[in-house]
């Protein structure tokens, strides 16, 4: 898919890693911007963090997280850019089918 800002992205079928298929259940994935105030709950992780701060632990300058794609099913963050997915939304085993998004 083309994104508004000219990148390309695809979802690539994995096993044992990615968004578990499982979960999407063969729903839509909308794609946005980062508009202020997400949350995600890394995996190994006790609480969700901010967005913002989760980019700027991972040294991501401001002028690059303005520009990645974040992943969603309906209100929930699934993953944002190649960078991570949130817990809850990963492959739970190595030989359940995932997808991985990737920058073409």
């Amino acid at each position: 898919i083309q994104l508004t800002n000219g990148q390309r992205w695809q979802a690539v079928p994995s096993q044992g890693k990615g968004v578990a298929l499982s979960k999407l259940a063969n729903r839509l994935i909308r794609i946005s911007y980062r508009q202020g105030g997400e949350r995600c709950h890394l995996a190994n992780q006790q609480n969700s963090k901010a967005l913002k701060k989760v980019l700027q632990q991972l040294d991501i300058p401001p002028w690059e997280r303005e520009k990645l794609p974040l992943f969603y099913q309906g209100d929930s963050l699934i993953g944002v850019g190649a960078l991570f997915i949130c817990q809850g939304w990963q492959v739970s085993n190595h030989t359940a089918e995932g997808l991985l998004f990737e920058q073409v």
